[in-house]
């Protein structure tokens, strides 16, 4: 194995041991700062009669953590050799348990209960992020909060206002369902292998009072087509988008109704704008 001399001791000791392999194919990039797991556990604001579900238990030096703080401590790994690893080495921790399966491929309301609330807890492989936070925020589980580790980049769309570079469909999306903070950025130098790119750790807290949606479809099917073409304007945006089946006629009438300039971009409206837009081409219109 190649460049192990600035790895912890511990780490190195456990690829060794086990004779573990690193594979790319699952996006594998081991978070090896001490400093980070603790801020991690902080930001979670552990108690004893926490449930955490953690995505990508790793070699399990934070599951070993979160089990000496929360009541129960339920770890998903894809990888089958690590589960391995993990079934014998967290052996000791009796308020925790180790499952193999694909996050995106699993029924989450049969693993969790769907009785308890979930604190979630998870590095995310980076090709993966947005199906991933989709598949979570679109679950039916009770959430607490989600403290998720993701590519900077990644955590900038999300936390993006509008009227910046990074808002888009991604922003809009996340924010309809929570209230996103960033904790802090983290270095590349504080995983292994090395990615090509730094991370951002973040912090989902389900929003307990949503914008109110009339048809979330046609709502996010609306954010879809103002985003797909960003240098148009809003209304030609629209009247184009092929996810859409409005006239220009409506389409115009509405953004009038909700005191939107036609010409402006769909970057420059809120998550309530697209939200009343929506409502209303959903209902006004069709009741004229």
């Amino acid at each position: 194995m190649k460049r192990l001399a600035r790895v912890p001791i511990k780490f190195k000791e456990a690829l060794q041991k086990h004779n573990f392999r690193i594979k790319k194919s699952l996006g594998q990039n081991f978070l090896i700062d001490k400093n980070i797991q603790k801020i991690i556990i902080s930001s979670a604001g552990l108690k004893r009669e926490d449930f955490i579900f953690e995505i990508g238990a790793g070699f399990g030096e934070l599951s070993r953590a979160l089990a000496k703080e929360a009541g129960r401590v339920i770890a998903l790994e894809v990888d089958k050799d690590l589960v391995s690893i993990l079934r014998e080495t967290l052996a000791d921790c009796p308020n925790l348990k180790v499952i193999a399966g694909d996050i995106l491929k699993i029924n989450l309301e049969e693993v969790l209960d769907k009785d308890y609330e979930w604190k979630i807890v998870a590095n995310l492989p980076y090709y993966l992020t947005t199906p991933i936070i989709n598949r979570l925020l679109k679950s039916r589980l009770k959430l607490n909060c989600l403290i998720l580790m993701l590519q900077r980049e990644v955590a900038e769309r999300i936390l993006a206002h509008p009227g910046t570079k990074a808002y888009g469909a991604l922003s809009i999306f996340v924010q309809y369902y929570t209230h996103p903070e960033l904790i802090l950025p983290v270095k590349k130098t504080c995983f292994y292998p090395q990615p090509k790119v730094d991370s951002a750790l973040i912090k989902l807290k389900p929003r307990r009072t949503k914008v109110k949606i009339k048809d979330e479809s046609l709502f996010f099917s609306l954010v879809k087509a103002s985003f797909q073409m960003r240098r148009k304007t809003l209304l030609n945006a629209l009247v184009r988008a092929e996810n859409l089946s409005f006239s220009k006629e409506e389409i115009e009438k509405v953004l009038g109704l909700a005191n939107i300039d036609p010409r402006q971009r769909g970057e420059t409206l809120s998550l309530e704008e697209f939200g009343e837009i929506s409502n209303l081409l959903k209902g006004t219109l069709r009741e004229m």
